[in-house]
């Protein structure tokens, strides 16, 4: 009976970590918030990456729990290809624009310790390169300070 216990709590973590190979938490930038869990069509559950597609809008729901309220939320889309740095401009700079809480879209001030989902809609224009197993790193700021951030592998055809 240990041993099944054991199996079933081991498969358990090794499904959580699957969900979630694509993306990593911002080791540079400690004080970040880290994502719970992101949801893309363009990141299959236990890919390794995410692949977005040039001239078509990339599609995410990140949760995460701030711990403070924000008024404003800086969205900053940032590729590294060979250690430089692209901007990728996203529609929207502002994430408040696209909040949810319990399902219902609203907007800023957050609410602290209380989950809320950042719909991420981003037209991939054709012009920017493309790229495979790059790093792109989704960074939400208030006031020029990072309040959230992922690290997300993705190639770009």
């Amino acid at each position: 009976m240990l041993k099944v216990i054991f199996l079933t709590v081991l498969l358990a973590a090794c499904s959580v970590n699957a969900q979630q190979s694509f993306w990593s938490i911002c080791t540079d930038l400690p004080n970040a918030l880290a994502p719970r869990q992101i949801i893309s069509p363009a990141c299959p559950p236990g890919a390794d990456r995410c692949t977005a597609t040039r001239g078509e809008a990339l599609e995410a729901d990140v949760y995460f729990t701030p711990v403070r309220a924000h008024n404003y939320m800086h969205v900053t889309v940032t590729a590294f290809i060979l250690g430089i740095g692209i901007d990728l401009a996203p529609d929207d700079d502002n994430a408040c624009n696209d909040l949810f809480r319990n399902g219902v879209q609203v907007s800023c001030p957050t609410v602290p310790n209380v989950e809320h989902v950042w719909s991420i809609r981003i037209f991939v224009s054709r012009l920017y390169p493309a790229f495979n197993n790059a790093r792109v790193r989704f960074l939400l700021s208030e006031n020029n300070v990072p309040e959230g951030c992922a690290d997300v592998r993705a190639t770009l055809i």
